[in-house]
């Protein structure tokens, strides 16, 4: 096995397995040893621009440094596509990397991320090795490359996404470019993910289900339709990490790093607080939770241990 600061790296298999028959749900006790962390991304400037989940922006600095106005306006529109963390962003997920390091006293065997810049710098901070070093006040991680090395496995599943209406983005390519050196599996942890992924705005047959979405938490006038296509998305992905979890040799600690919309979704939105940048949620009984379809849930997730890093 590979050895690392975050300990052994396990062999496993991150195949789905055979279909279970209609009503054999899986149970917990055959599993009973799962940690899994829902970790939110570091703060980033669009955070900033619009505010955390639409509330009004605590300041207004956001680095767009360009020699030109034409170049800023472009770094701002990538910013609003792609938002890279920002110099507070990767000082958070910092705090969250060593409260890691101080309350795991088992290897992470897997850590699940969303294709996104913001959710690929959160998890290289969080695990990567050496450990980086934040960007000065007033600038982001737009066009830097981190000079660490995630020794873990790693999966970038796309329905770990922003939960939004509009493309929100890059190709996989070029996420390939900016981020492969940073993981010790390369292009590999991509594999999932179609190259323009962010184009995909339609929700698969069979994922709808006969119950509408729960309201939704973060904005009281979003368009139905609109979380109708985010409620399938939510599905899918907990339908991908309920295949991890029964997994005879699946992972034992798993890492979810991820927005805080389609994490409050999955979590039970309605009843529970809103994720702040870079919080920590231990989920308790993992698969007895995610076993349980979005529709039928009665009740939010249980947590065992909840981290909130400082805004400073």
């Amino acid at each position: 096995s590979t050895q690392s600061t975050w300990g052994s790296i396990r062999p496993m298999s991150l195949a789905p397995p055979h279909p279970s028959p209609e009503g054999d749900r899986p149970r917990s006790p055959v599993i009973h040893d799962v940690r899994m962390f829902f970790i939110r991304h570091g703060e980033t400037d669009w955070n900033v621009l619009q505010g955390h989940y639409g509330l009004k922006p605590s300041r207004t600095e956001v680095d767009l440094h360009a020699p030109t106005v034409e170049e800023a306006r472009a770094r701002q529109e990538r910013i609003s596509a792609d938002a890279p963390l920002n110099s507070l962003g990767v000082r958070q997920a910092l705090q969250s990397r060593a409260w890691l390091r101080a309350n795991l006293a088992q290897p992470v065997d897997l850590v699940v991320v969303s294709p996104l810049s913001r959710t690929l710098q959160t998890s290289i901070v969080l695990f990567g090795e050496p450990a980086p070093t934040a960007p000065p006040a007033g600038h982001n991680l737009m066009d830097v490359t981190l000079p660490s090395v995630v020794p873990l496995p790693v999966a970038v599943f796309p329905d770990a996404r922003e939960l939004s209406s509009r493309p929100t983005g890059r190709p996989v390519s070029a996420l390939v470019a900016d981020f492969a050196q940073n993981f010790i599996h390369g292009e590999e942890i991509f594999h999932r993910v179609p190259e323009t992924w962010f184009k995909h705005s339609r929700v698969e047959p069979g994922l709808l289900h006969p119950a509408p979405p729960p309201p939704n938490p973060i904005r009281r006038d979003s368009d139905p339709s609109d979380d109708e296509l985010m409620w399938g998305r939510v599905e899918r992905f907990r339908e991908f990490l309920v295949n991890l979890l029964v997994q005879p040799r699946g992972p034992r600690t798993i890492v979810v790093v991820g927005h805080g919309r389609n994490l409050m979704w999955l979590l039970g939105a309605e009843k529970m607080p809103l994720f702040s940048n870079a919080e920590i949620r231990e989920l308790e009984n993992p698969l007895d939770f995610l076993a349980q379809p979005l529709h039928e849930r009665e009740e939010p997730a249980r947590l065992v241990s909840r981290f909130i890093p400082n805004e400073e």
